[in-house]
């Protein structure tokens, strides 16, 4: 009997223990961490925009009330209550979106200021600009002067409607100079204005976002700006050529004694070796600096093309007669045709149109009566090889 009362009472200790943390609980659900509201304000955002398509006015923001329990709310920020408008549907002209939110859990939407916004749905355009450099700041310390500033690259391409590229009056990166005594050299955003200064960045989007700003900063010891060449060595792959060499920075400002400085008219990179290669490479190297010479920016960027050799002919190319003495003239004759085949890189080649291909003969030392005299060709750059036949003319001078 008295094991059975030990037990009835252990089960009641139980039942009152779990009353007890239940009130508990409530208690601190509903007193110390209560449901509540509160409102925000968002940006409301644009998801799924068709492409060619852009939004040319101001979507703005909304103010979204939320209700949830106090401590989910308070450590809500701005990034986590996001409000969108799916665009996946809209066509040029007037669209009407509907708002819908995203939020995090034990969050929920009472009410919004709207429930959907009106927006211009225009032509996506593309248009190139030259960038402008804007000195903040341009005062350096007594006995220093900027150079010529280089940029990279130096035009960019916007993307927006027609009416919002037509805002468009500065192009820009701004640079601070002040208090300067070595050589600028940094990665800066391009800003984009309208006449009243205002940022359009939101409604036009630049390619690339940022450029290489370098400014070089000299004291009284005299310079010089010198372009940079790059010093390949070794032959491609059976078939391939090089098509194009970029370095970067192309110039680098060289200080030394003038006498000396008038003998630098190139510095030259590192050996680079392509022996062999087929496919184009970007390399980091460094300059050969000529001695008792200072360059302070001694590493660049350099990008290798690598393409194949191709050939191509052109028949029946009319031959062109120039520089025929003043005192001659030219018998009449019927038009010559030659055909020609010309070799390059696979870009250079498929771009070569047949008003590209001129063949000419020069006359500059032609004679009264009957010449042979060899053709030439004038040809774009990129050329590696031309074949004329045939390669020779009779030219009659009375």
């Amino acid at each position: 009997m008295k094991n059975k009362d030990f037990f009835s009472k252990n089960n009641t200790l139980r039942i009152v223990a779990v009353i007890a943390a239940v009130l508990l609980w409530l208690y601190v659900v509903q007193v110390q961490n209560p449901v509540k509201e509160q409102a925000f304000k968002t940006v409301v955002e644009l998801r799924n925009v068709p492409e060619g398509l852009c939004v040319s006015n101001d979507v703005g923001t909304i103010s979204i009330r939320l209700q949830g329990n106090s401590q989910v709310l308070s450590d809500l920020s701005l990034k986590d209550i996001v409000a969108y408008v799916d665009m996946s549907s809209a066509t040029v002209g007037q669209y009407v979106g509907n708002i819908q939110t995203d939020l995090p859990s034990g969050v929920s939407v009472v009410s919004l200021s709207q429930n959907s916004v009106s927006l211009v749905v225009e032509v996506l355009k593309t248009q190139q600009r030259n960038v402008e450099v804007v000195y903040t700041d341009a005062k350096l310390p007594n006995g220093y002067k900027a150079m010529d500033t280089v940029v990279t690259p130096t035009i960019i391409t916007l993307a927006g409607s027609v009416s919002r590229l037509a805002e468009v009056t500065k192009v820009c990166v701004e640079v601070d100079l002040s208090d300067r005594t070595t050589n600028y050299v940094e990665n800066q955003p391009v800003l984009v204005c309208d006449a009243k200064g205002n940022d359009l960045s939101q409604w036009v989007t630049v390619s690339p976002a940022s450029i290489n700003v370098f400014v070089p900063i000299v004291g009284d010891v005299p310079e010089k700006i010198v372009p940079i060449g790059a010093h390949i060595i070794g032959n491609v792959g059976d078939g391939y050529t090089i098509s194009r060499v970029v370095v970067l920075p192309s110039v680098v400002t060289a200080f030394a004694q003038m006498s000396i400085l008038n003998s630098v008219s190139y510095v030259y990179t590192e050996p680079i070796d392509v022996a062999g290669l087929v496919d184009g490479f970007e390399t980091t190297v460094r300059l050969v600096v000529p001695d008792n010479v200072t360059i302070f920016d001694d590493e660049v960027e350099v990008w290798v093309e690598i393409e194949k050799v191709v050939s191509r002919n052109f028949a029946n190319v009319l031959v062109t007669f120039e520089n025929v003495p003043k005192e001659l003239s030219l018998n009449k004759q019927a038009d010559i045709f030659v055909d020609v085949s010309v070799s390059g890189s696979q870009s250079v080649i498929n771009a070569l149109t047949f008003s590209d291909v001129k063949i000419y003969a020069d006359l500059t030392d032609a004679k009264a009566g009957t010449n042979v005299v060899n053709l030439k060709a004038s040809l774009p750059q990129g050329i590696s090889d031309i074949s004329i036949e045939p390669d020779v003319v009779k030219v009659v001078l009375d």
